[in-house]
């Protein structure tokens, strides 16, 4: 699987959120992005699409001004006044004569409100549209209903609060109205909820243009007037900048990928050297070498120690990593880093990274050597990391079939220091000597003399035979030229033979699905042949329509390879 790379800033849900709100409204509306060419319809409701007769489909990547709801009788004042106050970014209300897909026409009202960003860069428009006809069909019914229960309030009242035949009184003169129609508009204004309420009920205010505030303010404040919402309901509309502490370095970024291609190929080195170098290079005759030459007598030990410097490095910039948590959010604050890598890999990473050979240097003790051998193994936790990080490679069959072979070498390359460690350290208290080491040494010929510490078959004889032992066991049951022969030996054997058993199955079972998958599509092939070759002997098509129908299943298959392009 690829890197997770993660959102360097929180998710904007503002779109998200003006389209539930406004669905819950039932309004007709539709979504144009200010920053792609013509200015690009990115979403419509079903509303809108149920008012004109068009599908999602046929409006989507088309133009805001609407062109293709114009008519012949569309006023081209209107059409320019709506295309102006596109180019312009304002406010605009705008009357137009719109055409339906089946060709009815209906006049229609239009709001068009410019989005803007931090910035005040207009980044979308929202248009809002309204058939004329069914609001003035709903203003006069609510306003006869309303004069309807006032006249009969007035009545019961009594007639003397106002003379017959006057006007309004002064305190209704604030309330006006065009034609009964109300007027929804997305303009900043000054809205009182509570000045709303206590209003007339049977006239509507009409939002004036001249309430508009200076135009830096946010989008926000508009639609929430419309919906009648609170400002807190719908998030800000801002680009959120990213979130990067100086200092962080990207997950995903080029130098953490080289810096990670380097760690794999020391803990490569470190899983292949570290075992054969604490079984069969250190000896007790290295001990009384390196108390003379100090550290540096061998060049592998100095290897060792670039390192060991190298995980440590490796650790400070693990405290420096940004990661993604479970929000696919990147998380770059230097203490959130550190307690999520606390948390995790740390204490693996500190153990594999402490030089122990340094530690115990010069201690004194008779185990000395073999407990750096034992101790340096723990930089083996480092393959941990490495086979989850390697898991990204498993939808590649070769890459798997790859790494699965080089699992079970370097499997057997451990077994085969654990076989000679096993043989080295018995071979001294065995009497008579039937360790596979003194059969090993009478072979060839170079047999072990107790006052000789360098006498006996070279390190190279020693770990070739060891390592053919462990291969032979994993992959059968051996051939006997190398025998265990100790209780030890017999019972390291039989787990080696455990471990070959559970390899070959995940092995052979990794390989049939990796093969299984290769010819996947070619077993879909067949089987929807078959189905083709079933339905022409179930309707008994005859020969040349049978042979017109496999051809064109062959042409179709050769293009698409069974996928539905529908």
């Amino acid at each position: 699987m690829p890197v997770r790379r993660g959102h360097v800033a929180p998710q904007n849900t503002y779109l998200d959120t003006i389209i539930r709100k406004f669905e819950g409204q039932s309004r007709k509306f539709l979504i144009a992005n200010a920053q792609m060419k013509n200015c690009a319809i990115i979403y419509c409701n079903d509303g809108f699409c149920e008012l004109f007769g068009y599908s999602r489909v046929e409006v989507m990547q088309r133009p805001c001004t609407c062109d293709f709801l114009t008519g012949p009788n569309t006023p081209s004042s209107a059409v320019s006044r709506l295309a102006q106050a596109l180019l312009g970014a304002e406010e605009c209300k705008v009357d137009i004569l719109y055409y339906r897909k089946d060709a009815s026409s209906f006049r229609c009202l239009v709001d068009v409100v410019p989005v803007k960003n931090e910035d005040g860069a207009v980044i979308m428009f929202i248009l809002n549209f309204e058939d004329l006809a069914q609001l003035l069909a709903k203003s006069s019914s609510r306003s006869l209903t309303q004069r309807l229960w006032s006249h009969s309030f007035l009545g019961s009242e009594g007639s003397h609060s106002r003379p017959s035949g006057q006007g309004p009184g002064p305190g209704r003169g604030k309330y006006r109205t065009v034609s009964q129609i109300p007027q929804f508009t997305l303009n900043f204004v000054e809205f009182n909820l509570e000045k709303h309420r206590s209003g007339s009920t049977t006239e509507i205010e009409i939002i004036a243009p001249h309430k508009v505030v200076e135009r830096t303010q946010n989008v926000t404040e508009k639609v929430t007037q419309v919906l009648s919402l609170g400002a807190d309901v719908l998030p800000e509309y801002k680009l959120q900048a990213p979130r990067i502490h100086r200092g962080t370095i990207l997950h995903y970024s080029p130098f953490k990928a080289v810096w990670d291609w380097l760690i794999l190929l020391l803990v490569i080195y470190t899983a292949v050297f570290t075992p054969y170098s604490a079984a069969f290079l250190l000896s007790d005759q290295d001990e009384p070498q390196r108390g003379s030459c100090g550290y540096t007598c061998s060049p592998l030990t100095v290897v060792d120690l670039i390192v060991d410097i190298m995980f440590v490095v490796d650790i400070v910039i693990n405290f420096r990593t940004t990661y993604v948590n479970t929000n696919d959010e990147v998380v770059s604050h230097p203490r959130r880093i550190a307690v999520h890598y606390f948390k995790g890999w740390f204490l693996i990473d500190m153990v594999a990274a402490i030089p122990f050979d340094l530690l115990i240097f010069r201690s004194g003790s008779d185990e000395t050597t073999t407990l750096i051998g034992l101790l340096k193994t723990a930089r083996l936790l480092r393959l941990v990391r490495v086979a989850r990080k390697l898991d990204r490679y498993s939808e590649y069959g070769a890459a798997v079939l790859f790494l699965l072979m080089c699992t079970f070498a370097l499997i057997a390359h451990w077994l085969a220091c654990i076989w000679y460690a096993i043989g080295n350290v018995e071979r001294p208290y065995l009497e008579p000597k039937i360790g596979w080491l003194d059969s090993l040494g009478a072979q060839l010929g170079k047999h072990y003399n107790g006052s000789d510490p360098a006498s006996g078959p070279s390190v190279q004889d020693k770990y070739v035979t060891a390592l053919y032992f462990t291969f032979s066991s994993l992959t059968s049951v051996g051939f006997g030229n190398v025998s265990p022969n100790t209780n030890s030996e017999k019972v390291f054997s039989i787990c080696v033979m455990l471990i070959g058993s559970l390899m070959y199955a995940s092995i052979f079972g990794n390989v049939s699905a990796i093969i299984q998958r290769l010819y996947s599509g070619t077993a879909r092939y067949h089987t929807q042949m078959l189905r083709v070759k079933e339905f022409i002997r179930f309707h008994q098509i005859p020969n040349p329509l049978r042979q017109r129908l496999e051809e064109y299943f062959q042409h179709a298959w050769s293009y698409t390879n069974g996928i539905d392009m529908n």
